[in-house]
């Protein structure tokens, strides 16, 4: 397979477009949303032939030296899903809810990588062959113990799911990339919590949401996210789709 990069502005983010017929991987970045530049800035990257340097805000520079997209894998919440799980919000004190645009269940975390790792990335996720499968939601939980820092809605245990997190996790370990330390636990993100989040509050919260549940819904395909350096929770943008069989 031919690896080539193509600079080309598309409505956000950057996309990987794959030619069976020639086997080519060509991926595609939008740097004016991923970096925050200015049209002609981004335009400049796209076809820098003939144009000269452009002026660089000093908080841009940093960003306009690396050019670096975050990515992760992962995987899209139905509509129906996320209406139910946007009703869930409020009631906990010093909760950043995420919006339900941005629901989504990480299959794993890439990070910052460079365009020729973003390639040999797509290219992998590509090459899985495994079946679509069911899931559903039960439950809630919290992360950071005796500091909860966020809660989630818990996906129900699916063998499936392993095996997919567990495939892209050995490629992804293949190329280089660090796997998580933690053991996987499969969640949807409901809201990111400050340090003004008193325990006992996110205690009582997940007990009134403990009998939350979720009618099952297919996952037919798996995606690859990029997102901005932020604080977390979003905006993610679909990048590339990956179909399950």
């Amino acid at each position: 397979m031919t690896i080539t990069l193509e600079h080309c502005h598309i409505a956000r983010g950057w996309s990987a477009l794959r030619s069976n017929e020639y086997s080519t991987h060509v991926i595609r970045l939008d740097y004016q949303w991923l970096y925050g530049l200015t049209a002609a800035q981004n335009n400049l990257l796209r076809d820098p032939i003939g144009s000269n340097t452009p002026d660089i805000p000093s908080h841009q520079s940093s960003n306009w030296s690396l050019m670096m997209p975050r990515l992760f894998a992962g995987i899209e919440i139905p509509s129906s899903i996320s209406t139910m799980l946007s009703l869930q919000k409020g009631g906990l004190h010093g909760a950043r809810w995420i919006n339900e645009a941005n629901y989504h269940i990480t299959l794993h975390y890439m990070g910052d990588v460079d365009y020729d790792l973003a390639n040999e990335i797509a290219f992998q996720m590509s090459q899985i062959q495994l079946p679509e499968f069911d899931l559903s939601l039960h439950g809630f939980g919290s992360f950071g113990s005796k500091n909860p820092h966020s809660v989630f809605a818990a996906v129900k245990t699916c063998e499936d799911l392993t095996l997919l997190h567990q495939d892209i996790t050995s490629r992804m370990r293949r190329l280089g990339l660090k796997s998580d330390k933690h053991d996987y636990t499969p969640h949807v993100t409901l809201a990111r919590l400050n340090k003004s989040a008193a325990p006992i509050d996110v205690a009582n919260y997940l007990a009134l949401h403990g009998n939350f549940r979720t009618q099952d819904f297919t996952v037919p395909r798996f995606v690859l996210y990029s997102s901005r350096d932020s604080i977390g929770g979003g905006p993610y943008v679909v990048e590339e789709t990956f179909d399950l069989l």
